[in-house]
């Protein structure tokens, strides 16, 4: 084949073709990675973060039990929408606090001044006490900008026994976490 500017080489069209279709192929997979972890960033960012502080012992109970009454308020946590909530994770918190503070030496205002700190729009608190031998669970959900109580749920037993009061820990927080969402009522 001649042209004006002399001789076209087959195989040179060939190879800058396959050159192209690349360079096409590449750039059709870099945006489609743009689009897709832009979409999953901008999902991350209309997320509202919420912190579930360790509860606080005044019944003196095993740390166990406390642990586990924390463990059944995050599973009626994971009730919401996970595209519109997530959860903080402790070990996030205990950079923030004063060396030799935990956040289960805050109460109140300290508290949600430090789920504002880091980042958390809400923030549930809680107590165990005994009344009359038998435990009392309450359980908080702040609104951190605001520093509002939005909704307060008690949980009352009839024991010292967490383990029975499992089903009613497990209903009174997702009531608390309706106030979020109405779908969990």
């Amino acid at each position: 084949m001649k042209s004006v500017y002399g001789s076209i080489n087959p195989k040179v069209i060939r190879a800058q073709d396959h050159k192209l279709r690349w360079l096409q192929c590449a750039l059709i997979y870099l945006v489609t990675a743009i689009f897709i972890w832009g979409n999953a960033y901008a999902e991350v960012l209309d997320q509202e973060r919420l912190f579930i502080v360790p509860l606080k012992n005044k019944a003196g109970i095993d740390h166990q039990s406390i642990e586990y009454v924390g463990d059944v308020v995050r599973d009626a946590f994971h009730h919401l929408p996970k595209s519109k909530y997530r959860l903080i994770t402790n070990e996030n918190i205990l950079v923030l606090l004063p060396p030799g503070q935990t956040i289960e030496d805050c109460v109140g205002e300290c508290e949600v001044e430090t789920g504002r700190n880091i980042g958390a729009a809400w923030l549930v608190t809680g107590t165990a006490k005994l009344v009359n031998q038998k435990l009392v669970i309450t359980i908080n959900l702040y609104n951190t900008r605001s520093g509002e109580v939005r909704a307060t749920k008690m949980i009352k037993g009839s024991s010292t026994d967490v383990e029975p009061m499992e089903k009613d820990i497990l209903l009174g927080s997702m009531r608390l976490f309706a106030t979020l969402d109405p779908v969990l009522n």
